[in-house]
């Protein structure tokens, strides 16, 4: 809307040469006023003097507004931008110009730097950031805000924003971002957030039916199958799983081993059939192999596609219960790439340590698991790693099953309600029927009775909704809990 008000009001109309370089003046002599962002008019009186019919147009059009001010011994007429995303943009419009239009590193390290004390301009000014590299199809530069120290608030934002842009573009005709300039950096981006968001979710699957380039459709279909997998939706899962079939052996080739049997492996499970765990660990096996002999890279090496394989591959294992054999995978992880839980830009170092912290649980080293819980947590506090909803909602989680194993049960509960109010805000539906189950466990080793039946009755309303059942791996408790959890899958 700010951009299609620019382009009338100054871009196509009369002295618009004039009137950017007024507005441009004025948005450098600002400064902050206890109320607005404001100039003195008789700092930019030289100005308004020499194109006194482009500043009145300006005037009338709304985009600056003249105000008396008192708080001065003499009253005196201050300038302000009736819109703060219009004094942004010409600010942004600068710093553009400074940089000589190339979003590199150390055009964001300048927005980080000149507004640290000054979060919502720099939210603006990442926004405009933001459009700016992707109206020129400039995605690689996008990967900077999650490279620098900018705040996880921020960087999930700008995520969001990414992808509503993205959409936007793309729906645009002559855009530089279309069906066939999208790229691997685009991919790249994808992996790296994986917020699980609304936005996120509608990206990859909109771009996933118009992008031109095969390679990037099936890298695109392997995410969505993923987003489908954990939001258990069975029809979109049998859509992607049908589009990625026909790409068998291009799979192969672009992952280090071919996704399609994992997503193959948890599908039957959503279905309750049966699965050939054997062949699938004897390629988990080889490609372990295969990266231990492999030597040793730097994380920048790291690629989408090795991130999306790996990941499916330890919670395959985790889901199995081969301990051991996650175990050895990881192991390999860390050899290829040492220095992997140094990377601050990816979700996926704190996913590694949170499904090791599970694995340490069901292996009764709590004191594993309860090292690793307190890492994360002072990391997340202080910001010295990069998490989405979905990661904090997956670090609740363990927070609260190693709470609950270990008999703390008021504790576990209390993370549960934390973890079930993540959960339905961003709807993350396995992760809730996780936590309804955990809620259900804890609960019975409280001897609370009345909430347990509550629980149980809640659980089954929110799977009746939403038209769900209960995979086993949304069970994370003891083994004494499976008698409860499969009478609970009989319920109607």
């Amino acid at each position: 809307m700010i951009n299609y008000f620019l382009e009338n009001k100054i871009f196509l109309s009369k002295n618009s040469t004039e009137k950017i370089f007024i507005l441009k003046e004025i948005s450098a002599g600002i400064s902050k006023g206890n109320i607005c962002h404001r100039v003195a008019k008789e700092n930019i009186l030289k100005h308004i003097s020499n194109y006194p019919e482009s500043y009145r147009e300006i005037i009338y059009s709304g985009i600056l507004i003249e105000e008396k001010r008192f708080t001065t011994t003499i009253p005196t007429e201050i300038i302000r931008f009736l819109n703060d995303d219009i004094y942004t943009y010409f600010l942004f419009l600068q710093l553009t110009e400074k940089f000589k239009f190339k979003p590199d590193s150390a055009f964001f390290e300048e927005i980080l730097a000149s507004y640290l004390d000054q979060p919502d301009l720099r939210r603006n000014m990442l926004n405009w950031s933001i459009r700016f590299c992707v109206n020129r199809n400039e995605i690689k530069a996008l990967k900077n805000i999650f490279l620098l120290p900018f705040s996880n608030t921020e960087k999930n934002q700008a995520f969001d924003f990414i992808c509503d842009v993205a959409l936007f573009e793309l729906r645009k005709t002559n855009s530089n971002f279309n069906a066939q300039t999208i790229d691997m950096h685009f991919i790249d981006l994808m992996v790296l957030g994986r917020t699980m968001s609304k936005n996120y979710k509608e990206t990859i699957k909109k771009i996933s039916e118009k992008v031109f380039n095969e390679d990037i459709q099936i890298m695109l279909n392997v995410i969505e199958s993923n987003i489908t997998l954990i939001d258990m939706d069975k029809v979109g899962l049998n859509e992607s799983m049908q589009l990625l079939k026909r790409h068998g052996k291009r799979l192969n080739e672009l992952f280090p081993i071919s996704p399609y049997d994992f997503i193959l492996f948890f599908s039957n499970i959503l279905q309750n059939k049966p699965n050939n765990s054997k062949t699938l660990k004897e390629k988990i096996t080889k490609i372990c192999e295969e990266i231990n002999q492999s030597g040793t890279y730097k994380n920048e090496e790291l690629t989408s596609a090795q991130i999306i394989s790996y990941r499916l591959i330890l919670i395959v294992l985790f889901t199995n219960k081969d301990f051991e054999e996650y175990h050895k995978f990881l192991s390999a992880i860390l050899k290829k790439y040492p220095r992997i839980f140094y990377l601050r830009s990816s979700v996926f170092p704190p996913f590694l340590l949170i499904i090791l912290t599970q694995v340490y649980i069901k292996l009764d080293q709590y004191k594993k698991a309860q090292r690793i819980i307190q890492y994360l947590g002072k990391a997340i506090d202080n910001e010295q790693i990069y998490y989405s909803p979905y990661i904090k909602a997956a670090y609740v989680l363990a927070k609260a099953n190693f709470l609950n194993y270990t008999g703390n049960y008021p504790n576990a509960l209390s993370e549960i309600s934390n973890g079930l109010e993540i959960s339905r805000d961003n709807c993350f539906y396995t992760m809730e029927i996780t936590f309804r189950l955990m809620k259900i466990d804890a609960l019975k080793h409280n001897n609370d009775i009345e909430n347990i039946n509550e629980a149980i009755k809640q659980l089954l309303n929110f799977l009746t909704m939403h038209k769900l059942t209960m995979p086993s791996f949304t069970n994370l408790n003891k083994d004494d809990f499976d008698h409860t959890f499969n009478i609970l899958k009989t319920y109607k």
